[in-house]
């Protein structure tokens, strides 16, 4: 898996104003390309899964065309907490009638995201793969939740 150790930047504020500061994440898995072919007969099938620390695995449809460059045009929203250090993981697999194979992941700091200006492609190398890249583009919407107890 790709590791990151890039400065994490978070949005600063009051305190005692704010005890939490979260942002609608909206993740567009745009394509990948480069990536092996695994299959030893028929097409290759891909789709990925995306989930932010692990949890709330959210799947795209399966490109049955592309083989080795598919595209999904696939959106999903996650709810981040700026103050929590979360992880972007995106897996691609290759359908088969015989179980799924892994063809390789990409794993992103969230605060990483943000060193990049927003709804831009980005190409990540995608790990388990020599070529591989994955293409994605995020926004975000800050959303601050006042604190219920005092002081925070």
């Amino acid at each position: 898996m790709r590791s990151c150790s890039c400065q994490q930047k978070f949005i600063r504020t009051n305190l005692r104003t704010w005890c939490t500061e979260v942002t609608k994440l909206h993740i567009s898995l745009i394509s990948a390309e480069n990536l092996p072919d695994i299959r030893h007969f028929g097409k290759m099938k891909v789709y990925a899964e995306v989930s932010l620390n692990g949890t709330n695995t959210i799947k795209t449809k399966v490109d049955k065309e592309r083989e080795t460059n598919p595209m999904w045009d696939f959106s999903c929203d996650f709810t981040v907490n700026l103050k929590e250090a979360s992880v972007l993981t995106v897996k691609l697999y290759c359908d088969r009638t015989r179980g799924d194979k892994c063809i390789g992941a990409i794993q992103i700091l969230v605060s990483d995201l943000f060193q990049w200006p927003e709804n831009v492609a980005t190409a990540y190398p995608v790990a388990g793969t020599t070529h591989g890249k994955l293409n994605i583009r995020y926004t975000t919407s800050l959303a601050r939740q006042a604190c219920h107890r005092s002081p925070c």
